[in-house]
């Protein structure tokens, strides 16, 4: 997980830590305008929860050059402090 500055991304890849978020019940046509707000810099794809059930997942696009934010090693956005990172 990376701060973006107002908001976490998640690359995907080989784990580095748990992540923690909330998981809503959405329907299709929600997805839909999500996927449209989301843009270009994100995409979703299903992932395995830990307590085995399947959720949707915004990752960042490859489009994205991570390497100028810094990292959240908890995987706890709302933990991390607020820094000057601006997407």
């Amino acid at each position: 997980m990376l701060n973006l500055g107002p908001f976490p991304g998640v690359v995907k890849g080989e784990p580095v830590s748990r992540i923690s978020g909330e998981v809503y019940d959405v329907d299709n046509e929600t997805l839909d305008v999500l996927d449209e707000f989301e843009g270009k810099w994100f995409y979703r794809e299903d992932v395995l929860l830990g307590n085995g059930s399947k959720a949707a997942m915004y990752f960042l696009s490859s489009e994205v050059p991570c390497e100028r934010y810094s990292v959240i090693g908890s995987g706890n956005w709302m933990d991390h402090p607020v820094s000057e990172d601006k997407y």
